[in-house]
């Protein structure tokens, strides 16, 4: 291989030594890069070569007919066709180049040609259209895919470090990659990085740091004029509590792909048709026109997910093939429009038509193939697969229904009304059916997808957890490669001994030094952790300063200052607490003897008994605090619960006390058996009750008062009285004139007064003046002389008795 340089005079000479010499030379390529490939033609040849085919392709079918003559000459086409393929498709297989598009049309082709050239001596009918957009769709993706083997063979791969270690190791940030204008390459993506030269991250779990690479391929979008068909080749991390990378997308605006990074690692990216790369420290807002958007820093990604090609082709051959027969049928639906606007169906719209319909039935053929591909995966089975078998009857049921109208309308010439009704109501029959079809591809390819994620993600657990494991010996190993292990008659001396479980993890063991320094501790004996690194979370361990831990957390003993927590039920059947107990939770059950000592915290106790002496200082009771040796209710709940017995419960007061305060009793019965619901002392002495409720009655002690509603007439015959706040109702029967003063007034307090005797009643304000108000007018007395009720109301806004008669 020689080498030039891109400027100057760049000549190649050959020396003939004598004599008259031939000198030929064949095969020569000039290519840019570092690496010879395999001789290709140029591009400028291949669109020579292809325009020359489809130039002979197009005279072959402008007729719409294929003849025997023709056909061999479609077959020497086919057969070069046929020929170059496993050419190209080896050549790109060698550079590991997605043959995807290519071997998509390819197959297309294929499946359109191969019945024509079935029988070579008969001439068949073809839609001229059709059959040179074949060949050249064919051609378009075979120039592609030499471009592409060209350029990727070329060398010109681009290697970019992307260093993050000084960044947020909490923040994943974005790196943009700037795609070619030349959308239909594609460009290839690598990002990783292995132990040694990763950083070493607060969230790498090895000492020397993490490792990870993910792989895949995509094009720009260019304002959505072309689909983004972005494969995800590879994926995998190792040493790393969550995934470094991921959340890959693109700016389609602007044609830029990225990916995001976590802070605190350093990567290495590979890339090819990429001509500009950068991390973005502080997020990355990008602009294109009047349209403008953010990729903010995260503080969380989505894993990349493989992508499995095979699967994604098969659903989208069968998408694309479905709308190819769409398309066909919608072109035969506008033909038979306009044939059928007259009424009149003459000889060469019906052969037109049947044209059509043919094509249709060649679509469809390719239909049920990609469509059997689709059905027939492994990987598609429950609803999906049942959904799309439904959808695909049903569309090709519409389709029969829709050819049979067509075929009925034309057989005798003429298009009715009512057939060209019927057609129109199977072809939207038929546009409903694509639809749900459609859908159910999508449906069944998303189901797959889902599945083989959980094939990959299981996989991927399990390699990770296998890593993790040979990862975590090599540690120890090194941890550990200062000491020595002595055998000697029974005598073992070592530095750390594992006990491994079936899945080889470290769950158990014993260690004579912390071999990580980044724990601060580390247990001597411990069992029931998920490995070596995880032994502080193990279920039981113990500590060379005496703190031990049993049933992960449950049991807690503190050295420090002699304390055992407990998270839990302590059932004693029998025994004693002496001394202080700190309870913080937890039950006591069955019996508890304590003749000394003191109960701090919570205790919940369901079940049991508390004998002997119980000094309370502080803590609580439910609801109640214990303040000072006083029981104190905080929440204004609480209940105190005899269900059997002759106890009762005082509060505030004993029957023996001095009397000073008044109290609550509440007894199961007395003395007397007089059974006694509440008893409540007056301030004074016990004896004076207040209320007392016994056998459901109510007794009021001979000085008790119920205010705020009328308890009961207070009746007068002559001269005059003073009522009190508690007076409700007054009624007066004397024959000659009585008087009441109205008691002091308080807000919406009322009093009822009633004449009932011959002789008038005067109504005064105990307060002197006109403070009665009767309608709009203030008055210092009201003269009763009916035999009806009044109602006299204090408004304490006002001042004022709002005084109303009820005479009528």
């Amino acid at each position: 291989m020689g080498t030039v340089s891109p400027s100057g005079d760049n000549r190649v000479l050959f020396r003939i030594h004598s004599g008259n010499n031939e000198v030929y030379l064949c095969g020569a390529k000039l290519e840019q890069g570092n690496k010879a490939t395999a001789y290709s033609i140029s591009d400028n040849d291949q669109k020579e070569y292809s325009d020359k085919a489809l130039d002979a392709l197009a005279d072959i079918a402008n007729d719409d007919k294929l003849t025997p003559s023709e056909k061999q000459e479609a077959k020497r086409e086919w057969d070069i066709i046929q020929g170059e393929k496993p050419i190209l498709t080896a050549q790109a297989d060698t550079i590991q180049l997605s043959t995807a598009d290519y071997l998509n049309v390819y197959n297309a082709l294929s499946a359109y040609i191969t019945p024509l050239l079935a029988d070579m001596t008969t001439t068949s009918t073809i839609t001229g259209s059709v059959f040179n957009a074949r060949f050249k769709t064919y051609y378009d993706a075979k120039t592609t895919l030499l471009k592409n083997i060209q350029y990727y063979s070329s060398g010109q791969f681009r290697i970019t470090t992307i260093d993050a270690t000084a960044l947020d190791p909490d923040t994943y940030y974005p790196v943009t990659f700037t795609l070619y204008n030349a959308t239909d390459y594609k460009a290839t993506f690598d990002i990783g990085t292995v132990l040694g030269t990763s950083g070493k991250p607060p969230w790498a779990t090895h000492a020397q740091g993490f490792s990870c690479n993910c792989a895949w391929e995509s094009n720009g979008n260019r304002w959505g004029t072309l689909p983004v068909k972005r494969y995800i080749h590879s994926f995998a991390y190792s040493f790393a509590e969550s995934t470094p990378v991921g959340s890959i997308g693109q700016v389609i605006e602007i044609s830029m792909e990225y990916i995001y990074v976590r802070g605190g690692g350093r990567y290495t990216v590979r890339t090819s048709g990429v001509p500009f790369i950068e991390l973005h420290p502080s997020g990355y807002h990008w602009t294109s026109g009047s349209s403008s958007g953010d990729l903010p820093t995260r503080t969380s990604i989505e894993m990349p997910v493989v992508n499995l090609d095979a699967t994604q082709k098969t659903a989208q051959e069968a998408k694309d093939a479905a709308a190819s027969l769409n398309t066909t049928v919608t072109g035969l639906k506008n033909f038979t429009d306009e044939a059928f606007a007259d009424g009149i169906v003459d000889r060469a719209e019906a052969a037109s038509i049947e044209k059509y319909i043919n094509t249709v039935n060649e679509a469809g053929s390719a239909a049920d193939a990609t469509y059997g591909k689709l059905y027939n995966n492994p990987y598609l089975g429950g609803s999906a697969k049942t959904d799309l078998t439904t959808k695909k009857s049903a569309f090709d049921a519409a389709k029969v229904s829709l050819l049979n109208a067509i075929s009925a309308a034309i057989a005798d010439g003429k298009a009715s009304e009512a057939e060209v009704r019927n057609v129109n109501a199977q072809y939207t029959e038929f546009n409903a059916a694509y639809k749900d079809f459609t859908r159910a591809i999508e449906d069944a390819n998303q189901a797959i997808q889902d599945e083989l994620k959980s094939y990959s993600d299981a996989a991927q657990d399990a390699a990770d957890a296998a890593a993790a494991r040979v990862a975590e010996l090599e540690f120890l190993k090194s941890a550990f490669s200062d000491m020595t292990t002595e055998i000697s008659d029974g005598l073992l001396l070592t530095g750390f001994v594992g006990v491994r479980d079936s899945a080889s993890n470290i769950v158990a063991g014993l260690s004579g030094i912390n071999p990580y320094s980044d724990l601060s501790r580390y247990p001597i004996l411990f069992g029931g952790a998920t490995s070596a690194k995880a032994a502080n979370d193990a279920k039981f361990r113990f500590y060379s300063d005496g703190y031990f831990v049993l049933g992960g957390d449950r049991m807690v003993f503190e050295p420090t200052n002699s304390s055992l927590t407990v998270r839990g039920a302590i059932y004693a059947s029998s025994g004693e607490f002496r001394g202080k107990v700190y309870a913080s939770g937890g039950e006591f059950t069955g019996k508890v003897v304590a003749t000394s000592g003191e109960f701090t915290g919570t205790v919940h106790a369901s079940a049991g008994e508390f004998t002997g002496t119980i000094t309370a200082s502080s803590g609580k009771v439910g609801d109640f605090v214990i303040d000072n040796g006083n029981l104190l209710n905080t929440k204004n709940s609480g209940n105190i619960k005899f269900t059997y017995g002759e106890s009762y419960v005082v509060i505030g007061n004993s029957v023996d006390y001095d009397g000073t305060y008044g109290g609550l009793i509440v007894k199961a019965r007395d003395t007397q058996t007089t059974a006694v619901g509440i008893s409540i002392f007056a301030w004074g002495t016990p004896s004076s009750i207040a209320i007392d409720i016994q056998r459901g009655d109510l007794f009021l002690g001979s000085s008790s008062k119920i205010h705020g509603f009328a308890t009961s007439t207070k009746y007068f015959t002559s001269g005059s009285i003073v009522l009190e706040k508690q007076h409700d109702y007054v009624e007066y029967g004397g024959s000659s004139e009585g008087s009441i003063l109205l008691p002091d007034g308080q807000d919406g307090k009322v009093v009822w007064v009633k004449k009932s005797g011959s002789g008038n009643l005067v109504v005064r304000s105990r307060t002197l003046g006109k403070i009665i108000r009767m309608g709009s007018s203030l008055v210092d007395s009201v003269v009763i002389n009916w035999t009806t009720e009044c109602k006299f109301t204090f408004i304490g806004s006002t001042g004022y008795w709002n005084y109303a008669n009820y005479n009528n």
